[in-house]
């Protein structure tokens, strides 16, 4: 009965703020939806909201817009992305559910760029010009279809939050560690078999999502992570599971999600006595 309550404490913790508390409330912005309300605020607007809107271009009058911070383009049909480098105080650019096979050009030379939203396009992979985007510092390409990164993701050193979910991913790079300051990495739903060695170098790691994935071991590196405390491995074929020693190591963690996993009864009893601070679902 004990362990029940000290359970449930644990996870009462988690969702009243452990794993999330670096989350930022959203920052109140002049917002206008469509370009004619826009630029009835040309001088003081900083979001602008041309979702689902049928464009040739983008309207040139945007760079016009010195205050423009946020420009929402979800679902949007547009054809040529010319003005987007001259949008010098643009800071989030969602471009989710545009139906884009490749990356425009024009995106790689936003340099002010901090947020980039690009899922449920058809992506297949990213050009090398990614890792021009030194300013960037959350990233989502979930629900596309890549295969593969380029090694300049790893140039993104400001990078904290990194989505990539439900792609095809069978690899990441070997580089990954230069991203010093990820916090948080999703991967649901790739085609990992195993995880590069450097991923011990991200050492602000807090949050790690794996599931679904073609892990028949559990990666060693994971217990090299000094702060990670949420780690979704369910959905994986796990046979084997690190020593003791290693598993000990994991003091940060506080959730360990290991549904449909099919562990064995005995190692289930030799995780939770590694692990004993630790909420583990099987």
């Amino acid at each position: 009965m004990r362990r029940t309550f000290l359970f449930f404490g644990l996870f009462a913790g988690l969702l009243l703020g452990g794993c999330f508390e670096h989350r930022e409330a959203p920052e109140r912005l002049v917002s206008a939806v469509g370009l004619d309300a826009a630029l009835e605020l040309r001088d003081t607007v900083q979001k602008v909201d041309l979702s689902g809107e049928r464009l040739d271009q983008l309207p040139a009058v945007l760079a016009e817009m010195p205050q423009l911070q946020w420009l929402n383009l979800r679902r949007a049909a547009v054809t040529n992305y010319a003005v987007l480098p001259r949008l010098g105080a643009l800071r989030t650019l969602d471009m989710a559910e545009m139906g884009l096979a490749q990356l425009p050009e024009e995106v790689t030379r936003c340099a002010p760029l901090q947020r980039l939203y690009l899922s449920d396009n058809a992506l297949t992979n990213l050009p090398a010009a990614i890792g021009t985007l030194q300013n960037l510092d959350y990233l989502n390409l979930d629900r596309n279809r890549l295969t593969e990164l380029p090694s300049t993701l790893c140039d993104l050193q400001g990078l904290r939050w990194l989505r990539l979910n439900q792609n095809q991913l069978a690899s990441l790079p070997d580089g990954i560690g230069e991203l010093k300051q990820l916090q948080r990495l999703y991967l649901r739903g790739n085609r990992l078999q195993k995880l590069p060695e450097t991923l011990a170098e991200c050492h602000l790691i807090e949050d790690l999502a794996l599931s679904e994935n073609r892990l028949d071991a559990f990666p060693e590196v994971l217990t090299r992570l000094p702060r990670l405390r949420n780690l979704d491995l369910s959905g994986n074929p796990l046979a084997t599971f690190p020593d003791a020693e290693a598993l000990s190591r994991m003091e940060s963690l506080r959730l360990l999600t290991l549904t449909r996993c099919n562990v064995a009864p005995e190692m289930r009893e030799r995780l939770r006595t590694a692990l004993p601070k630790c909420l583990i679902t099987f």
